[in-house]
């Protein structure tokens, strides 16, 4: 078998499994997304939900957390409800 080579991931979200090396693994895993039902509202094709998983991945979401989490408004996308408070309680910043 030969070695695998080394590359470095267009996003990584800590504590998961999932890693996304290349645009086209995105694309392919925003589609899967898309045609299993997990968007909603402006969220309507693969490559919102890609552009939703991406952002996701910058601020520390799994892909399903930043669908739940995201919402893209009028091209804008932000963080709403619990996904909000839940990035704040995993920043080890928030005082009781």
């Amino acid at each position: 078998m030969a070695a695998a080579a080394k590359t470095t991931a267009v996003a990584r979200m800590p504590g998961s499994s999932i890693q996304v090396n290349t645009p086209g693994e995105l694309y392919a895993l925003a589609e899967m997304l898309y045609k299993g039902g997990l968007t909603s509202g402006e969220v309507n094709n693969p490559n919102k939900v890609a552009a939703v998983i991406l952002a996701g991945m910058e601020v520390g979401l799994a892909p399903t957390q930043a669908l739940g989490s995201i919402m893209l408004t009028n091209g804008r996308l932000s963080i709403y409800g619990d996904g909000a408070m839940a990035l704040v309680r995993a920043s080890g910043l928030l005082e009781s």
